[in-house]
């Protein structure tokens, strides 16, 4: 029986979930499996490699896609990306490597959201320091591969008034780093703005205060941390003075003044 045939990319949706594979010819099983499954608010993604022994889990995605996923279908577009990436992946067949419910007690997940929010947070200095210009704009560098720095420990800034109060600008300079370290899954992030500004934490606290008394912070409810910048929040943090404040400080974070 002939086993030659045109490679094809198959997508079948079902309710609440799918499968992605390559038809790579008659008779012959996929080389790569992708499925979908939907648990509102998330869509979780797994993707099984075909080994000596028969399929077997490599990698899962935990996307946060939002309320309403029916309404939220899987693009031929994406699909074909998803593949094609699944298809670079170099599958480790040894059984003690295999994904399961076990690794779930393994992995630290608070501690690698954590790490996650740091290197968004260093990307930002760096990018700080960049200068634009007419030649980099319409210049294309193409894609880079650099070594990831090795950090140095982190020192808390001196560029802020040890009496900061809650003024306007105070509490949207506070509030806008209280909500970029929780929204990159930060635990303790009061705490971090509070080392990282180099002021007493207390005033952290009155300062997300008065920026949730004002709607510019949400709340997770009372004795809740947590909270994001509202639109309205967003707006007085660009049209007041808290930007230039916010852009000086990443600048001397990274020139290591600060």
């Amino acid at each position: 029986m002939s086993k030659s045939g045109a490679t094809r990319l198959i997508v079948a949706k079902g309710d609440g979930k799918g499968v992605i594979y390559k038809k790579l010819g008659r008779d012959l099983p996929p080389r790569d499996v992708i499925t979908w499954h939907d648990e509102e608010p998330y869509r979780i993604w797994i993707h099984s490699r075909l080994k000596n022994q028969g399929f077997i889990s490599v990698s899962l995605e935990i996307q946060v896609v939002g309320k309403d996923l029916k309404n939220r279908t899987v693009s031929l577009n994406e699909a074909q990306a998803r593949e094609s990436l699944a298809a670079l992946v170099e599958a480790n067949s040894d059984d003690a490597f295999r994904l399961s419910p076990r690794m779930w007690r393994l992995i630290q997940v608070g501690g690698l959201m954590g790490s996650h929010a740091i290197l968004v947070r260093d990307i930002q200095i760096a990018l700080s320091t960049e200068k634009s210009s007419a030649l980099s704009i319409v210049e294309d560098e193409g894609p880079k591969i650099t070594k990831l720095k090795k950090p140095n420990s982190v020192k808390p800034s001196t560029g802020f008034d040890k009496e900061i109060r809650a003024s306007t600008e105070d509490s949207l300079l506070i509030a806008f780093v209280y909500h970029t370290f929780v929204s990159a899954g930060l635990k303790q992030a009061a705490s971090r703005v509070a080392h990282e500004l180099n002021i007493d934490p207390k005033f952290v606290y009155t300062a997300l205060r008065n920026a949730r008394k004002k709607g510019w912070l949400t709340s997770e409810g009372i004795g809740s941390s947590g909270g994001t910048l509202t639109s309205e929040g967003l707006k007085e943090f660009e049209t007041t003075g808290a930007r230039p404040r916010y852009e000086n400080w990443l600048r001397m974070k990274a020139e290591g003044k600060i």
